[in-house]
């Protein structure tokens, strides 16, 4: 077990490093898995507020973690690494009240014959048919992943952004093929993309030169200067048709990724009520410098 609150800080884990504070409550059937999930929280730019070993479940199991973090104000989100459901009913009972007040995100172990037989050896617990755990996960509200990297890649926005008050999404880009990639993504999973005001698409007018798409997704084009990159954020933020906001960087000569950043940083602080997030394809260097940095909007390489 783990509480990384300041008035606790309690780490009774095998983990080597300490572990990063944030607001996720984590619990894992698996508990090297999550000692291994402590040591690179740092990389992953998100943070625990508390972490649960379950192992077996022999006395403590899922859905006793999911009430015991229901109310607790230093919990915003709940993740679940799962290879068992133990008690299906109670878990939809209780999966159903807490997303409507924060958000759970579930990897379910144990998708295929052997991974389910692989699973009933691990822990000693029988893994359900595979399509019954989604059905259950679906109705009561869980986002489900399929590996590591996307329920943390989930986590990283639940973390760093506020719950978006509608589907509506606005990309800007200063290339086209990222921008068309994106669009598809928002698509596919149910999202849309935002009918910018004509108000706003005259502002954007104003500054972008006339090979720019001011259309969503706006395409800057490529040469865009950083004044365009926080011009175009901010009269994009302002326009009442948007709920959320993807801003995609590309390198190109003359402009940092670390300037481009921390500028989009600047102006999520002074507009915390609507999600941002940064898509950088840039190297490796930049996403561990952020690893040093207070982030406060979540940063990924690809746009999809």
């Amino acid at each position: 077990v783990l509480n990384t609150d300041p008035s606790i800080k309690m780490d009774a884990t095998f983990a080597e490093s300490l572990p990063v504070r944030g607001n996720i409550g984590f619990v894992s059937q698996s508990g090297a898995l999550g000692g291994g999930i402590l040591n690179i929280l740092k990389d992953l730019n998100v943070g625990f507020s508390q972490f649960v070993s379950i192992g077996n479940q022999a006395d403590i199991n899922a859905e006793t973690m999911l009430e015991y973090w229901e109310n607790d104000p230093e919990v915003g989100q709940i993740l679940l690494y799962m290879e068992s459901i133990s008690n299906p009913s109670n878990f939809r009972k209780l999966a159903e009240k807490i997303t409507k007040k924060k958000p759970i995100v579930a990897l379910k172990a144990g998708r295929s014959a052997a991974g389910a037989s692989a699973a009933s050896s691990h822990t000693g617990s029988l893994a359900g048919a595979d399509k019954a755990a989604n059905a259950l996960l679906s109705q009561c509200g869980v986002i489900r992943e399929f590996s590591l990297k996307d329920l943390f890649s989930t986590a990283k926005a639940f973390s760093n952004c506020p719950i978006p008050k509608g589907s509506r999404v606005a990309i800007i880009t200063n290339s086209g093929g990222p921008g068309i990639m994106a669009t598809d993504a928002v698509c596919e999973f149910g999202l849309e993309i935002a009918a910018i005001k004509e108000e706003t698409k005259k502002t954007l007018r104003s500054f972008l030169p006339d090979v720019a798409s001011v259309k969503n997704p706006i395409d800057m084009i490529a040469s865009a200067p950083l004044e365009h990159y926080t011009q175009s954020l901010e009269t994009v933020i302002a326009d009442e048709n948007v709920d959320m906001i993807m801003v995609i960087y590309l390198p190109f000569l003359g402009l940092k990724d670390i300037d481009v950043a921390s500028a989009i940083m600047k102006i999520k602080a002074k507009h915390p009520e609507k999600p941002i997030i940064g898509v950088f394809m840039t190297t490796s260097e930049f996403f561990q410098k952020l690893s040093n940095m207070e982030v406060n909007m979540p940063f990924y390489m690809y746009s999809e």
